[in-house]
This record gives C-alpha cells, structure tokens and sequence, in this order.
C-alpha cells in the first residue's frame, strides 16, 4: 500500500501534496487527517494496480479508461453526468444493479 504512495511522491511530490488532490480524501473522512491519509494510500495502491505507473501522477481520463468499461458506461447502469459537483469533480451516477440474464 504505502509503496504506491511513496513511488507517486518521488514522481511529483507537487501532484501528491496538491490541495486538489489532498481535500477530497479529507472531506470524505470528515477531516479527519490519519483516516484521509489511510485513504490517500489505498488510492495510490489501487491506481498502481489498476492503471500502471504512468499514470501514478496524472489525472485519470475516460480515455484512459478499456472499451469495456466505456461500454459499460454506455449501457446506461453507470452514467458520467455532464455537470460536475462543487469542487468541480465528474459525478458517476449508478442505476441500482443490472439484472443477470
């Protein structure tokens, strides 16, 4: 876990120290700093494994994203909305659990 972390600091300690990145881990753990920091963590080791160390220390866009996850947000179960909330993040918005056939 902390490996992801300690590797996306020593790419760009200015990504990983940002206020854009850092306040949304607070607000979600209701600022609480060890429970964000915990957060922070996770976030780094999941993003290493799912989308490489190229894209440690970037944005991840929908671009960056396999045909079929984008095909799954097609379906309409899962929708990117077009606006954005107050922090200006994306909104994914999920329609309950999609029938087995």
């Amino acid at each position: 876990g902390m490996d992801a972390y300690l590797i996306a600091k020593s790419m760009s300690s200015n990504y990983v120290s940002s206020q854009k990145l850092l306040l949304p881990f607070l607000r979600a753990e209701n600022y609480d700093a060890s429970k964000a920091a915990e957060r922070l963590v996770r976030h780094f080791h999941h993003k290493l494994e799912i989308f490489g160390r190229e894209k440690l220390v970037k944005d991840i866009r929908l671009s960056d994203l396999p045909a079929e996850d984008i095909e799954a947000l097609k379906t309409g179960y899962i929708m990117l909305l077009s606006e954005k909330d107050r922090s200006g993040r994306n909104i994914i918005f999920s329609v309950g659990r999609r029938a087995a056939h």
